[in-house]
């Protein structure tokens, strides 16, 4: 599967992401030391799932990914800043 332009190259790359997210390509990782996954089986995958993206539809899931990484980012922190408070006050009662 190849892109012609920047635009389908980034549709692609956000379809992986999403489909990574979900853990679409759970079912067709292989390795017992190491997990891989066969670039035929990422063809297809990304193929299959290709058709059902509209441009619109693409759009609007880009926009709200992006959003939901930006909140994920912001929740990491404050749970990062909770644990802080959690070792300052362990701390304190010892």
């Amino acid at each position: 599967m190849s892109t012609e332009t920047h635009k389908q190259k980034e549709a692609l790359f956000y379809l992986s992401f999403m489909l990574l997210e979900t853990k679409c390509y759970r079912f067709y990782l292989s390795g017992m030391v190491e997990s891989f996954i066969y670039i035929a089986d990422v063809k297809y995958v990304l193929e299959k799932y290709s058709r059902y993206f509209g441009a619109d539809d693409f759009k609007t899931k880009r926009t709200a990914l992006k959003k939901v990484e930006f909140l994920e980012v912001n929740l990491q922190s404050r749970l990062n800043a909770i644990q802080e408070l959690k070792s300052i006050l362990m701390r304190d009662l010892r």
